[in-house]
């Protein structure tokens, strides 16, 4: 491969709003990213939410927010543009998001069957059936780990006349994530744990059973530099609206199902042309 120049493109977002105001899809009106119609319908195959109904307040569910996509580039390569950013799945709620994997045959498919696990407020859990996976992911020069499938997903929309997220254009093919805890939050809620409770995932691949999650105030960031972590945008023209969502096709339970998009502003072509290495 040449060998590239490195350069970071200033983005043009929004002329008076910031990150945190972009409009989000959940509360534009329209489908969510990733997502049946319906807000907060269960993936298929999955039980109904059980922290949205009678019984809910005897358990200790979790919430995954996306914080909004930081550190925003372009790289081009070629004909090629593709946008980096970094995002952070943050858990808020009550009690933590915890996946139980059981492995699938056969063994060499690298897939494991998904239980979500639910505190419940006098001890104890309540294991949930979904119909997520776990998957032994390649990731180039570390191995592999043990990922939730559609843990995330990274999107470009375009805009309706009053400038919300109307209707998603591309998608990354970043959608395997590995559920930890990794930086704790600087103002956490009440019940945040004062150390890690899930580590880095595991990279062991004969394990039979493995638990990912995040803990109340704890987060899971990648960084805008990590394998797969780009939408390629090559072509687009215009305004158009970034958005990252946590649990886009609903498997797992939360108490805030509404909560999980996050969306800045961009427009495309980037004003300035450069290039960055390795994609």
């Amino acid at each position: 491969m040449p060998r590239l120049v490195l350069a970071v493109l200033i983005l043009v977002l929004a002329a008076a709003a910031g990150a945190s105001a972009a409009p989000h899809p959940r509360q534009s009106g329209g489908t969510a990213p990733g997502e049946a119609p319906g807000s907060g319908s269960m993936g298929a195959g999955a039980t109904e939410n059980p922290c949205d109904g009678e019984g809910a307040a005897d358990l200790r569910c979790p919430d995954l927010r996306m914080g909004d996509p930081t550190d925003l580039y372009a790289q081009v390569g070629g004909r090629r543009t593709v946008l980096r950013a970094a995002n952070r799945i943050q858990n808020v709620g009550e009690g933590p998001m915890e996946l139980r994997g059981r492995r699938k045959r056969p063994l060499r498919a690298f897939r494991m069957d998904v239980t979500q696990a639910i505190r419940k407020s006098g001890g104890g859990y309540l294991l949930r059936k979904t119909d997520g996976e776990l998957f032994f992911k390649p990731i180039p020069g570390q191995y592999r780990y043990w990922k939730f499938v559609d843990a995330a997903s990274l999107e470009i929309w375009s805009l309706d006349d009053a400038g919300k997220p109307a209707k998603m254009v591309r998608r990354s093919p970043k959608q395997v994530y590995c559920l930890r805890d990794l930086l704790r939050m600087a103002d956490p809620p009440r019940g945040t744990p004062r150390g890690q409770v899930y580590p880095a995932c595991n990279q062991d691949p004969d394990k039979r059973r493995v638990t990912l999650g995040t803990s109340v105030g704890w987060v899971d960031r990648y960084p805008a530099q990590y394998y797969q972590q780009y939408v390629d945008v090559t072509g687009l023209k215009g305004r158009f609206a970034y958005v990252m969502t946590a649990d886009p096709k609903n498997r797992l339970a939360e108490s805030d199902e509404d909560n999980n998009s996050s969306s800045v502003t961009v427009t495309l072509p980037p004003r300035r042309e450069g290039y960055v290495p390795g994609y």
